[in-house]
C-alpha cells in the first residue's frame, strides 16, 4: 500500500523524518504518520507532490510495476534508479555526453584523487 512505500521512500532517503518530509509537502507530520500507517491517503494533488518530491511516477508510489526489464541488465537499472533519486548524478551523466574525450579524463582523474583522500577510504 502507499503507506508503505512512503514510509519505505522516506528511508531511502537517509532517514527523512516525517516532520522534514511533511514541511516539503505543506502538510502536518500527523497527516504522514495517518498515511504511513495506513489510517488515511494522501489526495491526489499530494500523491503528485510526494512522488516529484522522490523523483517517482505516481505508478510507482502506488505500488504499480514498472518496466523494469527494459534496462540491459541489473547493474545498469540500479544506475538509472539512483540517477532517478540523486538529480546531481544525472547532472554530471548529462555533462559528461558534452565532454570532450580529454574533458572526461580529467574529471575521472580527480574524481579518483578526491576519492584517495582519508575522508573516502574505506
Amino acid at each position: 500500500m502507499i503507506g508503505e512505500k512512503i514510509k519505505s521512500l522516506r528511508k531511502e532517503k537517509g532517514g527523512l523524518s516525517q516532520a522534514a518530509l511533511a514541511d516539503a509537502l505543506g502538510v502536518t507530520q500527523q497527516a504522514v504518520g495517518n498515511w504511513e500507517t495506513n489510517k488515511n491517503m494522501p489526495d491526489n494533488d499530494i500523491q503528485i507532490k510526494i512522488a516529484d518530491y522522490f523523483h517517482i511516477t505516481l505508478d510507482e508510489l502506488n505500488g504499480r510495476k514498472t518496466n523494469k526489464g527494459y534496462y540491459v541488465n541489473e547493474e545498469t537499472a540500479q544506475i538509472a534508479n539512483e540517477m532517478k533519486k540523486r538529480p546531481e548524478l544525472k547532472t554530471l551523466f548529462d555533462a559528461s555526453r558534452k565532454m570532450t574525450p580529454e574533458d572526461i579524463r580529467e574529471v575521472n582523474a580527480l574524481i579518483k584523487a578526491k576519492l584517495q583522500k582519508p575522508e573516502y577510504e574505506d
